[in-house]
């Protein structure tokens, strides 16, 4: 009996433990480049890759096919696939067996580098500034008016924040925001740097009145800027935190959770302190993150996806570890 229970709580403790470190997950094998994106809807899983190539899982990430149409920055809404291609949008209704084209009535460079939905609305960011919606992609207006664009050819904005009607993003080396769905953007921040118009937003992210930004600056600082009233003042991370070059940030309730060349981090409540969680992540440079319930994946460079359980995450950081509130 004894050695029984033993044998019993063994293998609790086994199970107890199994999402306590980061464990490899399915992911499609790639002849090159890696996954980029994942979607998760039901048990499909829609994954994207640095090459545009389109993957579908209909089992949970057990087996995937090569789906016919190729994009970049996927995302699902209302019963259907978008991805963004370099000539536009497009969506798919039927899991990625076919493909529409939406109306592309981008003057100039109508390269797709997000895609956000807010209610019906569609908004895009582009090679060419930031676009609207209303009607399912059969007609865009541009919605740029407030950003110092002087270049006919190519003005290009990367990720874009959508908070209710407020949106936030990052143009040449200033932070601006709009109040009313694009309409007018205003200026709230100039990212001081030595070489002017190249600063890049990589991730924006909002949690109450605090706004997370993740930018890239060529010849100036990179790292992560906070904002804790909303957009009126901004801050770097304090250098000896040494989280630079973040290229994906992701919230969960009140957690934040980033991902850069070294490893991932959660934080909580006002985002100043950072833990980095690399137990059992065999590949730390981390390119994108995605949330599944209570799960968390990590796509890396070199040794595919990987998943761990947040709950698990939480209780190991800061229960059992009783980091300080930060």
């Amino acid at each position: 009996m004894k050695k029984q229970f033993l044998i019993f709580l063994l293998l609790a403790l086994i199970y107890a433990n199994s999402f306590a470190q980061w464990q490899k997950a399915n992911a499609p094998v790639l002849s090159r480049g890696w996954v980029s994106d994942l979607v998760f809807t039901g048990n499909c899983i829609f994954a994207g890759t640095t090459y545009g190539v389109l993957y579908l899982s209909k089992d949970n990430g057990n087996t995937w096919e090569k789906l016919k149409s190729e994009g970049y920055n996927i995302i699902y809404h209302k019963g259907k696939v978008y991805a963004g291609t370099g000539k536009g949008v497009i969506s798919s209704s039927d899991s990625g067996k076919t493909w529409t084209t939406l109306t592309n009535c981008y003057a100039v460079n109508p390269s797709i580098t997000s895609i956000n939905f807010v209610d019906d609305k569609i908004f895009t960011t582009t090679l060419s500034g930031v676009f609207l919606s209303t009607d399912e992609g059969k007609y865009w207006s541009p919605k740029n008016i407030g950003f110092d664009f002087d270049n006919a050819v190519r003005n290009e904005i990367n990720t874009l924040l959508i908070n209710k009607k407020d949106l936030f993003t990052v143009y040449k080396n200033s932070i601006y925001m709009s109040r009313d769905y694009g309409d007018k953007w205003i200026k709230l921040y100039t990212i001081k740097n030595n070489t002017i118009n190249d600063v890049t937003a990589k991730a924006i992210i909002v949690i109450g009145k605090i706004i997370i930004m993740s930018v890239y600056a060529y010849n100036g600082p990179s790292g992560i800027l906070l904002s804790h009233d909303y957009g009126k003042t901004w801050s770097f991370l304090e250098p000896n935190l040494k989280i630079y070059g973040v290229n994906t940030l992701i919230k969960y309730k009140k957690y934040c959770f980033a991902g850069n060349h070294s490893d991932v981090y959660i934080s909580k409540d006002s985002c100043k302190k950072w833990v980095a969680l690399n137990s059992g992540l065999k590949d730390k440079n981390v390119v994108s993150l995605a949330i599944n319930k209570d799960t968390i994946y990590a796509c890396t460079v070199g040794a595919g996806v990987w998943k761990r359980s947040i709950p698990e995450i939480i209780k190991d950081v800061y229960k059992k570890k009783k980091v300080k509130k930060g």
